[in-house]
């Protein structure tokens, strides 16, 4: 039953990532800035095993169901940085001003968002909050999965943008 149980988060996974990259590729009416958007996601799994094994606890079904959660809650922070940047190209800014500038803007609500978020789960984490043991291996996974994407986010993410900016204006040009 265990193994079905994991076969079934998988599938929820994969679910919740192609649902994201639809409604990201909807908004951004873009290809492009939902895959530079959803490099949180691999960062962030990342962040949960490093996190799964500092902390000591197994890769099991509750550390999975963070991993899943995290799909969603890792790209917001991708979601308001890319969101600021094309707000700042369209006032006519230049790519790597715009990137600068929403990094500079949007560092302080991403970085907000991101210990809040940890700060409230730290007591579930260290299995504190009443009867909380078996929701450690949950705090554990968001708490490191989200603090790395955040990191991935204010890295990563702009480093990408310019890239994948670059890369589609050198394919305009050919065309």
């Amino acid at each position: 039953k265990l193994l079905g149980s994991f076969a079934d988060m998988e599938m929820a996974l994969v679910i919740a990532i192609v649902s994201i990259f639809l409604i990201l590729a909807a908004q951004f009416s873009s290809i492009v800035k939902p895959f530079i958007i959803m490099m949180t996601i691999p960062t962030a799994t990342i962040g949960v095993i490093f996190g799964l094994v500092v902390s000591h606890n197994p890769l099991g079904l509750l550390s999975f169901i963070g991993i899943v959660s995290l799909a969603g809650i890792a790209v917001n922070n991708g979601i308001l940085l890319i969101d600021f940047i094309d707000r700042e190209r369209q006032k006519g800014k230049d790519r790597v001003t715009a990137v600068v500038d929403g990094c500079k803007v949007r560092f302080r609500p991403i970085m907000l968002t991101t210990i809040t978020a940890v700060l409230c789960l730290i007591p579930v984490a260290v299995g504190i909050a009443g009867k909380s043991g078996l929701w450690v291996p949950l705090a554990n996974a968001i708490i490191w999965g989200l603090s790395i994407s955040t990191l991935s986010v204010l890295n990563v993410i702009p480093a990408a943008y310019l890239i994948a900016d670059d890369w589609t204006s050198r394919l305009a040009k050919k065309s």
